[in-house]
């Protein structure tokens, strides 16, 4: 699921201006807001957030240290979160997953 998370530090980035986000900040955003939230889950523990943020990092579109995402290509990072964005207005199932990110998103920025 590196795809979408890729659209959701796109997003987080767009969204905040942050550059960085721990990976626990990270983690409790799918548990607290994506997967109580909305009922939508892409990890089913830290381990599996963590094989999909080393994915990333391997693509050279994000850096990580000390637990620590750091931003490294935006705009790779932007290119694969349009390729999420778009591919929710061709196939309906992934429209809806993109819904509900979008919709836990807003939440957890809220917060």
């Amino acid at each position: 699921m590196w795809t979408y998370l890729a659209y959701i530090l796109d997003r987080y980035w767009e969204s905040t201006g942050k550059t960085k986000i721990l990976i626990s900040e990270l983690y409790n955003f799918h548990s607290k807001f994506l997967w109580m939230g909305e009922h939508l889950t892409f990890w089913e523990g830290l381990d599996d957030l963590k094989a999909d943020v080393s994915y990333l990092e391997k693509t050279k579109l994000i850096t990580v240290k000390d637990d620590i995402i750091y931003i490294a290509n935006l705009g790779g990072l932007s290119s694969v979160s349009r390729i999420v964005n778009d591919s929710g207005q061709v196939e309906k199932l992934y429209g809806i997953y993109k819904e509900r990110i979008d919709r836990a998103m807003d939440a957890w920025l809220k917060a």
